[in-house]
C-alpha cells in the first residue's frame, strides 16, 4: 500500500517532547532560553517588531502579549510588506530569528527525537512524507541521512530523494547538468521526502548574475551569513513563509517539489496529516490537499493527528471545534465521493495504539 504522511510543526513539537516551538507559542519559547530572549534586545529586532507591531519593548504588558503572537502570521506581515518594498530588512531579522531559535531549541532534543521510532515505521511501506516544517529533526533522523559538506554517494532513500529534489547537491552548480529523462505518458512516483517550505539550513545566492542564482544549498552552521563560492556575494537562508504568494515559480526546485508532492498525494490509498492545521490563507496548500479528493486520486482512508480533533470538557463544544477543524480538510463536503475513511487521533503514539478520537 502506497501513502503519504504530511507533517507540520504540531509533529516536530510531538516528536520533540515539546521541546520545539510551535508558530502560537514561538516568543514564549525564546524568553524561556537567556541566550535567545538576548536576540530580542537587539536594536535591529525591535525596530523591526515595533514597526510592525502596536507594542513597546520596554512595556512589559507588551512583551507578554508577544509570548502569545503567532510567528507565522507575523513573518507573513512582514513578507508583504516586502512586497510592496524590496529594500525592507525586517523578512531577514525575523528570518535569522527563527533559524536561532530552532537550533537553539533543537540541541536540546536527543538528534532526530522521536522520529527515529517514527522512521521506523515508515520505512517499512511505501511511504512518502511531506514537511512544510524548517527544522531538520526528520533529516537527522532518516537513515541515509547526508550532513552538509559530507561526500554525498547516489544510494536510493528517502534524503537522497530529498537532496535530488529540493537542492542542487547532487548537481554541479546547476540543475541542468543532471540527467533528463524523456517524458512519460504514465507518470509513477517513487517514494520521496519533500521539505515545501523550506528548511533553516539551505541558503540561495540572489545574485541573478551568478550561475548560483536561486539554487539552494544546505549549509553546515544554520546562523549567521554565508557566501556564495561562485560570486561571493552573502547568500539568503531559504524559509518560505505561508503566504498565498509563495515564490513557487521563481525556484525551479521548490515548485517541482510542490509538483510531485501533488503527484504523490493524488497516486497514495493512504494520507496521514500529522501535526498540520492547514492555515485558511494558505491556498497554495489547500490546493494541494485537494488532491486527496480528486477524481483521479486513489485514497481510500484519510488519518489526521492533532491535538484539536481531542476532547474538550464541554462535550458539545468539543463536538462543533472538532468538525470545524477536520472540515478544513474536506473541500466541498457535500460533493465528496464516498468511500474514503477520515479517522482523527489526537497523537501520533495513539495513532500507532489504534486509539482513535471517536466522531
Amino acid at each position: 500500500m502506497s501513502r503519504v504522511i504530511i507533517i507540520g510543526a504540531g509533529a516536530s513539537i510531538d516528536a520533540s517532547h515539546s521541546k520545539l516551538p510551535g508558530a502560537a507559542n514561538f516568543f514564549g519559547c525564546i524568553r524561556r532560553h537567556p541566550e535567545l530572549n538576548n536576540e530580542l534586545q537587539s536594536r535591529q529586532l525591535q525596530d523591526a517588531l515595533t514597526s510592525l507591531l502596536p507594542l513597546s519593548m520596554s512595556d512589559l504588558g507588551s512583551l507578554r502579549a508577544l509570548d502569545k503572537l503567532n510567528i507565522e502570521d507575523l513573518f507573513t506581515l512582514a513578507s508583504l510588506e516586502a512586497e510592496m518594498d524590496s529594500n525592507d530588512k525586517r523578512v531577514g531579522h525575523l528570518t535569522e530569528l527563527i533559524r536561532k531559535t530552532i537550533v537553539t531549541c533543537s540541541k536540546e532534543v536527543k538528534t532526530g527525537g522521536n522520529y527515529s521510532n517514527f522512521v521506523r515505521d515508515i520505512l517499512k511501506e511505501q511511504t512518502s512524507v511531506i514537511s512544510f516544517n524548517w527544522d531538520t529533526l526528520l533529516d537527522e533522523a532518516l537513515p541515509d541521512y547526508f550532513a552538509p559538506g559530507t561526500s554525498i554517494k547516489k544510494t536510493p532513500g528517502l534524503h537522497w530523494e530529498f537532496l535530488r529534489i529540493c537542492t542542487a547537491e547532487t548537481s554541479v552548480n546547476s540543475f541542468y547538468s543532471e540527467d533528463r529523462p524523456p517524458p512519460q505518458k504514465t507518470f509513477v512516483a517513487k517514494p520521496a521526502y519533500l521539505k515545501l517550505h523550506g528548511s533553516i539550513d539551505v541558503v540561495v545566492c540572489k545574485n541573478d548574475q551568478c550561475r548560483n542564482y536561486l539554487l539552494p544549498f544546505r549549509v553546515a552552521d544554520c546562523t549567521g551569513a554565508h557566501h556564495c563560492q561562485d560570486c561571493y556575494e552573502k547568500v539568503a537562508p531559504f524559509i518560505v513563509p505561508p503566504v498565498q504568494n509563495k515564490p513557487i515559480r521563481q525556484f525551479h526546485h521548490i515548485r517541482r517539489a510542490w509538483m510531485l508532492a501533488s503527484k504523490l498525494i493524488q497516486q497514495a490509498e493512504e494520507v496521514i496529516v500529522w501535526g498540520y492545521s492547514l492555515p485558511v490563507t494558505d491556498h497554495w496548500s489547500r490546493w494541494l490537499m485537494g488532491h486527496v479528493w480528486s477524481p483521479e486520486a486513489r485514497c481510500r482512508k484519510l488519518i489526521i493527528i492533532n491535538p484539536e480533533v481531542a476532547g474538550f470538557n464541554n462535550r458539545n463544544q468539543a463536538d462543533v471545534l472538532r468538525k470545524k477543524f477536520i472540515g478544513r480538510f474536506l473541500p466541498w463536503s457535500s460533493l465528496l465521493p464516498g468511500g474514503i475513511k477520515v479517522e482523527a487521533y489526537k497523537y501520533y503514539d495513539l495513532f500507532v495504539k489504534g486509539e482513535q478520537v471517536t466522531a
